[in-house]
């Protein structure tokens, strides 16, 4: 008799009660949403710096290829639009605009032509090769940096550029300059 009154005691006092079990489920649940909450805010933050990274590592890499292009160029010329360079190349040259074109020229006398191209209405910096054709690198969400009307200056020998880089979290501002051989 001993035996079964013992074991009704010991399945009696096992166990939660429905209020323990309760409180129980209502702390694992605000643990899961802290946790839940932390990790999305770091997944968040984690993809807004790669985008910030990735629009500042893609301007940089144009700011750098134009820098390098305009210390190897024996010449440049700025033109207003694509429209200006196509009319008339030797006649619409200005000292702002935004179409920049460099010429290099190879040991063997080879004329090697790069040209950059803001086109504002499409927000887009691109880099073409010998022609208006042969698109080499793109860049998007470009606007004016703040003070200027056009991408692309020259003064006293200096070609520069300048621009901002709209990413969905920050606006990103950018300059590049060229001191062409011919101005060494």
């Amino acid at each position: 008799m001993r035996l079964v009154e013992s074991k009704s005691r010991i399945n009696a006092q096992s166990g939660f009660t429905l209020p323990e079990a309760l409180i129980g489920l209502l702390l694992a649940a605000v643990a899961t949403g802290t946790i839940t909450e932390t990790l999305t805010g770091i997944l968040k933050r984690s993809y807004i710096m790669i985008e910030v990274t990735r629009a500042s590592d893609e301007s940089e890499r144009f700011a750098s290829s134009f820098t390098q292009t305009g210390k190897a160029a024996i010449d440049w010329m700025v033109y207003p639009n694509r429209a200006a360079y196509l009319a008339d190349p030797g006649r619409n040259i200005t000292t702002t605009g935004n179409l920049l074109v460099f010429e290099d020229q190879l040991p063997d006398g080879t004329l090697i032509t790069e040209l950059f191209e803001y086109d504002p209405l499409a927000q887009t910096l691109a880099r073409y090769e010998n022609s208006l054709s042969e698109r080499r690198s793109l860049l998007n969400h470009v606007v004016y940096s703040l003070g200027h009307t056009t991408l692309f200056g020259q003064d006293l020998g200096l070609v520069q550029a300048h621009w901002n880089v709209q990413s969905t979290y920050e606006r990103l501002d950018f300059e590049a300059y060229g001191n062409p051989l011919r101005m060494r």
